[in-house]
């Protein structure tokens, strides 16, 4: 249960947590974008651990702040 809380507060979607994580699992992905080289564990799969960490919603706002402040 803690590592889908942590994967809720990376993708920033709030209505996802109103969702049974059960059908949140069945019904909902997070593409490979959003993951580096080392979450994946071989064969297509993640890693027990692996959490978003790369383009997620708050970096782009942030990406995007830096750009225009240069």
């Amino acid at each position: 249960m803690y590592v889908f809380v942590q994967w809720v507060d990376c993708i920033g979607n709030e209505a996802v947590r109103d969702i049974d994580p059960i059908t949140v699992y069945n019904r909902y992905r997070v593409c490979h974008a959003h993951f580096t080289v080392e979450d994946n564990s071989g064969n297509n799969r993640l890693r027990k651990d692996a959490v978003p960490s790369l383009n997620l919603p708050d970096q782009q706002i942030s990406n995007a702040t830096d750009e225009i402040l240069v």
